[in-house]
């Protein structure tokens, strides 16, 4: 029987198995909890949406003048000082509150100010939202940089489980059915040995799929270089620099607002970006109606101090490497297909949980709980068997 044969048939008699399952075992259990922390905070923030309060919309009086996004940008400014405004969220509709991010030396923060009355409504930092301290839990580690690298390697290792865990649950060509299902008679053991694997080969896809996407947050030029080769990407931008506009004051966000406005009218502007240089561009996310997603936006860049238009970035005319590059980061954020998908990523959020935490139990029984038996002392009124030793404890 061929090597090959072996692996199809008889996988259990294959010497490379029993190598696949240490490297297995080993890297389940240096990642069983940061499996767990990154499945379960990315399943609970899948319910942002659904549990977070929506702010309430202020009817403005006729007659009576909404804030304009000027005056809505100084309050924010007075609001938050030391803090550098970075963008400038628009309101879906007449009425709705202007906020902004805001930074300040790696802190940032998101006020929303009152479409009538241009005071602070609220303001959200990590410290006091629960939903962004998940949500830099999830992508950080509440680490920055360094938490990020970390969320890296962790999805590295949960891909090499993914490879590794396929070999270890193959039984044969005749048996590998068995391998989809879980034996509810067996003994426990058993079963969480099936609970184990059935889980493992039916997340299998969307584990990956989510895994490498992550990955991709973190080292998203690792994939930029294989997609490259194989489908037209656009070179990276350069950073533009416009010379006119140094030392010149900085254009009222209405004529920015503007602006984009007519560069794209059948889109509504959702952001905009404001440069950190006196010399970049502003930059103005426009989306159509019902979008949600800002990577399918179309991009306006306007000269930061007289608002004219520099240039159009159309999602629509991006090469196709491009979009799939960007879907890259669609995919692990879940929300490409409304509720759906964030409810489905929901459950498989869960579900890995379930299939870390079962894998540790599965180490305990086969390997720690064995050798805390043999390491306990014999008991002291043990029947003896006829070879003279205490029987087999189970």
């Amino acid at each position: 029987m061929t090597v090959w044969e072996q692996i199809l048939d008889r996988p259990r008699q294959w010497r490379g198995r029993h190598w696949f399952f240490q490297l297995h075992l080993w890297a389940g259990v240096l990642t069983a909890l940061y499996l767990v922390v990154a499945s379960v905070t990315g399943s609970l923030l899948m319910l942002h949406d659904l549990l977070e309060p929506p702010v309430p919309h202020a009817d403005v009086a006729r007659g009576e003048l909404p804030v304009g996004p000027d005056e809505a940008l100084r309050a924010l400014r007075a609001a938050l000082p030391g803090f550098r405004a970075a963008s400038v969220v628009v309101p879906e509709r007449p009425g709705g509150p202007y906020g902004g991010f805001l930074l300040n030396r790696g802190q940032w923060a998101f006020a929303e100010v009152h479409p009538v009355t241009g005071e602070i409504s609220r303001v959200i930092t990590r410290r006091n939202s629960g939903w962004r301290f998940l949500e830099d839990l999830h992508n950080n580690l509440l680490s920055g940089r360094t938490g990020r690298v970390v969320n890296g390697i962790g999805g590295l290792s949960v891909t090499l489980l993914c490879v590794t865990g396929i070999v270890i649950w193959w039984r044969g060509r005749g048996l590998w059915g068995r391998g989809l299902r879980i034996d509810w008679s067996a003994p426990w053991p058993r079963r969480w040995w099936d609970l184990h694997g059935a889980t493992g080969i039916w997340l299998l896809p969307l584990t990956l799929l989510i895994t490498i996407t992550g990955v991709y947050h973190t080292w998203p030029l690792w994939f930029r270089t294989p997609i490259a080769a194989v489908l037209p990407v656009s070179p990276p931008e350069p950073q533009q620099h416009l010379a006119d506009a140094a030392g010149r004051p900085p254009a009222r966000i209405e004529t920015l607002l503007a602006a984009a406005r007519a560069a794209v009218p059948h889109k509504r502007v959702h952001t905009l970006q404001l440069p950190a240089g006196s010399t970049q561009p502003v930059r103005a996310l426009m989306l159509g109606e019902g979008e949600r997603i800002q990577a399918f936006a179309d991009v306006v860049f306007l000269h930061p101090a007289t608002g004219e238009v520099v240039r159009i970035d159309r999602y629509a005319g991006r090469p196709v490497g491009d979009r799939a590059i960007r879907w890259l980061g669609i995919l692990h954020g879940g929300r490409f297909a409304g509720a759906l998908s964030g409810v489905l990523w929901f459950i498989v959020g869960f579900a890995m949980a379930v299939l870390a935490a079962s894998g540790v139990v599965v180490w305990w029984n086969r390997t720690i709980r064995k050798r805390l038996w043999r390491l306990a002392p014999p008991w002291p009124f043990a029947p003896r068997t006829r070879c003279g030793s205490p029987p087999r404890r189970t």
